[in-house]
């Protein structure tokens, strides 16, 4: 996946409250967002960030199948 298509997918996560998968020992909180839709596509994008830091981190970005985000 090129790097200005998860640039992208970061930029969609602005305006909206996101809640913690979890929280490591180390205070990392992990979230994951889905569906994230770009260019009539689907994306499920893993990501931290960490209270005192001022950053987002993605962990992972890939393609769904609609049918699978459906299917939940």
């Amino acid at each position: 996946m090129e790097d200005r298509t998860i640039l992208s997918l970061v930029r969609t996560l602005e305006d909206a409250e996101h809640i913690a998968k979890y929280v490591t020992v180390a205070g990392f909180e992990i979230y994951v967002t889905e569906p994230v839709f770009q260019a009539e596509k689907l994306y499920r994008l893993v990501w931290t960030t960490h209270p005192s830091e001022n950053y987002i981190g993605v962990i992972n970005a890939f393609r769904r199948k609609r049918a699978k985000i459906l299917e939940r």
